[in-house]
């Protein structure tokens, strides 16, 4: 079921990154929710799909999402 969660979350991010700045904001108001959603960001990823989101969060991080950005780069550079 975990790998299942990381694939949607892996097709969000690659399909939904105009929506990062929204997610951002969710996260920060639930902390349930960001550890949820952090501990579903991993190595687990496609290659593709992990190079897609790596890039998105260094060159396209959305104003007041640096946070997630760096977590997000942190998590996926391993």
């Amino acid at each position: 079921m975990a790998s299942d969660i990381d694939d949607i979350i892996e097709a969000l991010f690659i399909s939904q990154w105009d929506k990062v700045s929204t997610l951002n904001s969710i996260m920060a108001a639930d902390p349930a929710f960001n550890a949820f959603i952090i501990r579903h960001v991993n190595e687990a990823y496609s290659m593709e799909g992990g190079e897609t989101i790596l890039k998105n969060a260094v060159n396209q991080c959305p104003a007041g999402s640096e946070n997630l950005c760096r977590i997000i780069r942190e998590r996926l550079k391993n």
